[in-house]
């Protein structure tokens, strides 16, 4: 009777290290899927981002120009 209990809990153990290789194989793929989903909205954020930074030194290069522009025409500017 002992033995017997013995078996049937080394079985249940062995079940249940299978299930648990199961159950990590298929959240290690999960995992791995939501990480590349992750990556690539940060590649695209960076994208982004360095788009808006050119774009604000394009604006700010132009109002410079203008401003240079105002303080040479005459009646503006210094005395």
């Amino acid at each position: 009777m002992r033995e017997e209990r013995r078996e049937m809990r080394a079985e249940a153990k062995d079940i249940e290290a299978e299930w648990m290789k199961k159950v990590g194989k298929e959240l290690k793929k999960e995992l791995k899927a939501e990480i590349d989903e992750l990556r690539k909205e940060i590649d695209h954020l960076k994208r982004t981002l360095k788009d808006m930074e050119e774009q604000m030194k394009k604006r700010e290069a132009q109002y410079r120009s203008s401003r240079t522009e105002e303080k040479g025409k005459p009646g503006k500017g210094a005395f």
